[in-house]
């Protein structure tokens, strides 16, 4: 069985969505900032996600957040920023969850697989905050910069794919088109099963294994 060089370590999304812990009354204070930042952000989230982006004012986000306009404008230089900050953190919340319980050393289809399963879930889990953040990354506003400042998450995706490419497992593809390939169909899956609310636990479970599959199949070499 192949072993996979990649170093890919799930961690606590809100960790990785920049709240660190340090000693001292400055790790105090940077704390208290990182959970101020953070509590904009989920305010952002919420009234986004009910309202769209761009029909949501900062002012109401300051409000919802419980605290002055002004105070947000400490945190995000603009509501542009705003917009990108709320994508980078959705985008490492999603693939934090994703990664959970990933193993370095398995097969590279097993890795893939518990990406799938993970992230459909977390998707199906979370619709708003998947749905908000597809529409914000398909805002002509945010440019690839934005994406790259995911971070390691991202780096760590890219670098699975990169290394199935280069070992000849996987179709000589770009690895930022297989990671769009997966989470588009990833994407199709999730709305079909959030709409099919007839479908047994036996059919639901059977769309999550064959989707994966045909996603499989259609990235390996045969």
């Amino acid at each position: 069985m192949p072993r996979n060089v990649i170093v890919f370590a799930p961690s606590d999304p809100r960790a990785s969505n920049g709240v660190g812990h340090s000693g001292g009354s400055n790790g105090d204070a940077d704390d208290a900032r990182s959970a101020k930042r953070r509590m904009l952000i989920e305010a952002s989230i919420e009234l986004f996600g009910a309202n769209g982006f761009w029909n949501t004012s900062t002012a109401s986000v300051a409000k919802h957040a419980g605290v002055a306009t002004g105070t947000l404008f400490n945190y995000f230089a603009s509501k542009e920023e705003l917009i990108r900050e709320v994508l980078v953190y959705l985008k490492r919340e999603m693939i934090s969850s994703a990664s959970a319980g990933f193993d370095q050393n398995a097969d590279l289809r097993d890795q893939l697989e518990l990406l799938w399963y993970n992230g459909l879930k977390w998707g199906m889990s979370n619709w708003t905050r998947f749905h908000l953040m597809e529409q914000i990354r398909v805002s002509e506003r945010i440019s690839k910069s934005d994406l790259d400042a995911v971070g390691e998450p991202y780096k760590d995706m890219m670098s699975l794919f990169t290394h199935g490419v280069v070992s000849g497992r996987l179709q000589p593809l770009a690895p930022e088109l297989i990671a769009e390939l997966m989470f588009r169909q990833a994407q199709a899956v999730a709305e079909y099963l959030l709409w099919s609310e007839d479908l047994s636990e036996a059919e639901h479970n059977a769309h999550f294994q064959t989707s994966f599959d045909v996603f499989w199949n259609g990235i390996t070499k045969q």
